[in-house]
């Protein structure tokens, strides 16, 4: 497996949290909908963790694999997408 393979593997694999955590937020509002409390230390703890995570680390590794593959398809401008495979 490739760099580039092992970090997108790690990239659907933090998706996946992210969903998670996305789901868990749709449950709070469907418990709220049918009048049940709002828990507020849940609500943040998950917004806590999500804004970290995302914030912090996700994001970094996303620009991070961006930036390398475009490195290597020799993409130098900004926003230049016409040297990545899946654009026509």
């Amino acid at each position: 497996m490739t760099d580039v393979e092992k970090s997108t593997q790690v990239l659907r694999e933090e998706h996946q949290l992210i969903e998670n955590a996305i789901e868990a937020i749709a449950d709070i509002i469907k418990e709220l909908e049918k009048g049940t409390a709002l828990n507020c230390h849940r609500v943040w703890e998950i917004a806590q963790s999500f804004a970290t995570f995302v914030g912090r680390s996700h994001h970094t590794k996303e620009d991070f694999l961006l930036s390398m593959i475009r490195a290597r398809r020799g993409c130098s401008d900004e926003y230049n997408w016409s040297h990545l495979a899946f654009v026509e």
